[in-house]
This record gives structure tokens, sequence and C-alpha cells, in this order.
């Protein structure tokens, strides 16, 4: 899968209109690891408001890292039944020999 990454170039925030360019704002949340991005210019000032009020970027973390997390969960289920049919079976050759 290749990513696509999009940098606006512009000498004004796109926010306030401010010529004193500090950073690029991600238009989708970095903690998301998208394929495609888009970032615009902004002063800091803005970066700092834009990032305080993500609410819709953190929502996106979240409901990624919850995914991630039922996946690590199954795969915890998965293997404590593996375990556990090991230890039957362990426990019927160790009676067998006896």
């Amino acid at each position: 899968m290749s990513t696509l990454n999009i940098a606006v170039s512009d000498d004004k925030c796109w926010v306030c209109g401010s010529k004193n360019i500090g950073s690029v704002h991600h238009c989708l949340s970095k903690h998301l690891k998208s394929v495609k991005n888009i970032t615009v210019p902004v002063c800091n000032k803005c970066h700092k408001s834009i990032n305080a009020t993500d609410i819709k970027g953190m929502i996106g973390f979240l409901c990624k890292l919850a995914q991630n997390s039922k996946e690590i969960s199954n795969c915890i289920i998965v293997i404590k039944k593996q375990l556990e049919e090991y230890d039957k079976n362990k426990k019927k050759i160790q009676s067998e020999n006896v």
C-alpha cells in the first residue's frame, strides 16, 4: 500500500492568515498512521489551538486503539485455549505412560 502525502505550500496560516508560519498541521491525526494525509501551514498559536480541540482526531485514535485492543484480546483467548489443550494432551500422555 503506497502512501500519499500532500503538503500545501502557503505563506499564511490557514486559520488566522498570519504570515508567522511556525509549523504544519496534519489534517488527519498522526496517531492514525494513515496512508493518506494533507498538511497545511499554520502559526504556532493556531496549531496549539487546533490540537487542543482536535476531538475528531482523538476519537479516531481511541477507536483505532480499541480495535487493536480487541485484536490483542482475541489473540490472548486463542493462546489461552491452545495452552489449555496442550495441558490436557500433556496430562493424557503422562497418564498413559504410568
